[in-house]
C-alpha cells in the first residue's frame, strides 16, 4: 500500500499563539479538508498511468481528524502500486511452475523458460500532483484561519 500524507499547520501557527481552539475552527478545516481531497483523488486518478485502470481505480483517500493535528492520508489498494511509482531495474523473470512464458510477436507466439526485463521508469505522477494541489491545500486552510478569525470576531473573542 502506498500512502501520501499532508498534514495542516497547528492551530496556533496559524491563528497566533494566543488563540482558543474552538469548534468553528474544527468545523471549517474538516469541510475544506474534504474538498481538498476529493479535488487531489480526482487528480490523482487523473494522472495516474492507467493500462488496464486497476491501479488508478484503486486510489483513495480520507481525512483523519485527531485533535489539532488534521491528516489527508491518499493511498492504494493495488498491490503493484509500489511498482507503478518507484522504478525498478532490469531482471529476470522466470517462468513459473516449470511452464514457459508466453509473448506475441511479428505475428508468432514466442515460448521463453525466462527473459530479461529492461526495468520501468516510474512514474512522477504523485510530485505532479502534490505540484497542482499543493496550492489548492495552502488556499484552503488559509481561508480556514480567515473564516475562524471572522467568527471570534463576531463573538468579541
Amino acid at each position: 500500500m502506498i500512502r501520501l500524507i499532508i498534514e495542516t499547520q497547528g492551530y496556533r501557527e496559524q491563528l497566533g499563539r494566543f488563540a482558543t481552539w474552538g469548534t468553528v475552527m474544527t468545523r471549517n478545516r474538516r469541510r475544506e479538508a474534504q474538498g481538498v481531497r476529493t479535488r487531489a483523488v480526482s487528480l490523482l486518478k487523473k494522472l495516474a498511468p492507467r493500462d488496464t485502470g486497476v491501479f488508478s481505480a484503486s486510489l483513495s483517500g480520507r481525512v483523519l481528524d485527531r485533535g489539532r493535528v488534521l491528516q489527508i492520508r491518499f493511498s492504494s489498494s493495488d498491490p503493484k502500486a509500489k511498482l507503478v511509482i518507484d522504478p525498478t531495474r532490469p531482471h529476470v523473470i522466470e517462468a513459473s511452475r516449470g511452464l514457459a512464458l508466453r509473448f506475441t510477436a511479428g505475428g508468432g507466439i514466442l515460448l521463453r523458460k525466462r527473459v530479461l526485463h529492461p526495468g520501468t521508469k516510474g512514474s512522477d505522477f504523485v510530485q505532479q500532483v502534490a505540484r497542482l494541489g499543493g496550492a489548492d491545500f495552502i488556499r484552503a486552510m488559509n481561508k480556514v484561519g480567515v473564516q475562524t478569525m471572522i467568527a471570534m470576531a463576531g463573538r468579541g473573542e
